[in-house]
């Protein structure tokens, strides 16, 4: 276990148990959560009563401890996480090191773990800033999903590069997505185009072809939205007769990478104007360009394309 002394911790656990049930709420199938800190002292939790929080907390704790202290013999950093799969669950931890703090959440093993990771990641930050009373950091960019307005999946990006290299993860990813939007905007109606779930922001960018979805640690703000929707007005005017006459083929699509990653980036910068997008090749017959593995490190329409239709 952690003998260090370890960073005053500010936040009630009324506050953190708030936050633990948002996650439990959005995302379904957790089994129960909890906090401590690295002695494995039980800060908040939603067990319920028949699980020991404070043993488990502690097992967790020096389980992590353990692992610390392997990968600083090796000379490098710990395991930010970890996932124990056990034959009916599966056992998650997130280290929030500024707090010096661990997260732990068992969930059941049909959970999608695409999303879960996501969920734990952006649930960690506000566990920290909440536990350190810290100013919340500029949200970020963590998954986006480029669809037709029919909602068929035409290409997606992610910042967990194991989560990219699974194509179910993924696809399973953006249906729980598309579900969980169109519930919430179906229930509260109007011009809603932003929701929370799960301590994620999920903010809808409405083209007059497509539709973006990007899923951000906090609300982007006005001016991050802004150019997201000058990007899709671009990437909508470069592909019009492709996206009016589409039947099916991904390839017909040009720019479809180059947009995903630009919108990537953490503060929106840098998003193509419509003039800047290079020119379809009109030659007939001619393939589109296909980028390259070190362009991107994987090629997203053909990592994350969907399913023929029944």
């Amino acid at each position: 276990m952690e003998t260090a002394p370890l960073s005053p911790l500010t936040a009630s656990s009324h506050q953190l148990h708030d936050i633990l049930l948002t996650f439990e709420r959005d995302l379904g199938g957790i089994l129960g959560m909890a906090i401590c800190d690295y002695r494995g002292k039980a800060i908040a939790s939603t067990f319920p009563e028949r699980t020991d929080a404070e043993e488990l907390c502690g097992l967790v704790a020096l389980a992590a401890g353990s692992a610390r202290g392997t990968f600083r013999s090796l000379g490098t950093r710990g395991p930010t996480s970890s996932v124990l799969t056990g034959p009916d669950a599966l056992l998650l931890t997130q280290d929030l090191e500024q707090a010096r703090a661990l997260l732990v959440a068992a969930v059941e093993k049909e959970t999608n773990l695409g999303l879960v990771d996501l969920a734990m990641r952006a649930t960690g930050r506000r566990l920290e800033q909440a536990l350190l009373n810290n100013t919340p950091s500029a949200p970020r960019v963590e998954e986006l999903f480029l669809m037709m307005r029919s909602g068929v999946l035409i290409g997606s990006t992610t910042r967990n590069s194991v989560i990219a290299k699974d194509k179910d993860l993924v696809a399973g990813m953006f249906s729980l997505v598309q579900a969980f939007t169109r519930d919430a905007f179906g229930r509260r109606g109007g011009d809603l185009q932003e929701i929370e779930m799960a301590n994620l922001v999920v903010r809808v960018i409405q083209g007059q072809l497509c539709t973006l979805s990007i899923l951000s640690t906090g609300s982007l703000g006005e001016g991050p939205v802004g150019r997201a929707q000058e990007a899709l007005r671009a990437f909508e005017e470069s592909n019009r007769a492709a996206l009016e006459s589409w039947r099916g083929n991904l390839d017909a699509f040009h720019g479809i990478d180059d947009l995903l990653r630009e919108l990537s980036e953490e503060d929106l910068q840098g998003i193509p104007r419509a003039s800047e997008l290079p020119p379809r090749p009109t030659t007939a017959g001619s393939p589109a360009a296909e980028p390259t593995a070190a362009e991107d490190g994987a090629d997203v329409r053909e990592a994350h394309r969907d399913p023929p239709a029944a």
